[in-house]
């Protein structure tokens, strides 16, 4: 299911949509069940060019994906570049220190 979630986000961009933060939210998350790194970093670039970057929503995912992606530096970037957080966005980031053995971070 995550790789066809993957390919329709493709065929939706081919096809002219205009994406909003759940399907952003929901790409990312495929991608991070998939540890799609690559592919999760061009959706990130994606974010960035239509302007999504200060979205909570979005940002909490890109951070969720990272970390799943076993990427946490980058999950760590995306984080404290968010200029909104919520409890989604912190959790994202204690969750992410413990899947990747920095415990001691998530204190």
């Amino acid at each position: 299911m995550e790789r066809e979630a993957v390919d329709m986000f493709r065929e939706m961009i081919l096809a002219g949509f205009t994406m909003d933060q759940f399907t952003l939210g929901s790409v990312l998350t495929a991608c991070g069940s998939l540890l799609a790194l690559g592919e999760g970093k061009q959706i990130h670039a994606y974010v960035i060019r239509t302007d999504h970057k200060d979205n909570v929503f979005v940002g909490s995912a890109l951070v969720d994906m990272y970390s799943k992606c076993k990427s946490i530096k980058s999950a760590e970037i995306v984080f404290e570049r968010m200029t909104q957080k919520n409890v989604v966005s912190w959790t994202a980031m204690l969750v992410g220190y413990g899947q990747n053995g920095f415990s001691e971070e998530a204190r």
